[in-house]
């Protein structure tokens, strides 16, 4: 299946992947929801907390430490 890397720490989006649904387990760092459309200035941040994906601005990503 197609699945979606994310950083477990900030949220960053990493990549595309795919894996067999055994090996799947969000607490990795991995989702099957598929990041937002690029916008321009943001990146995407997966909010676990939530099961979604927000697009934040590179500049608030950076003030956050996340640099």
């Amino acid at each position: 299946m197609r699945v979606y890397r994310y950083n477990i720490v900030s949220g960053l989006y990493e990549g595309a992947d795919f894996c067999e649904d055994r090996e799947f387990n969000e607490n990795d760092g991995i989702t099957t929801l598929a990041p937002p459309t690029a916008i321009p200035g943001h990146v995407a941040v997966f909010a676990a907390e939530l099961c979604r994906w927000k697009p934040i601005p590179i500049e608030e990503f950076e003030k956050a430490g996340n640099a």
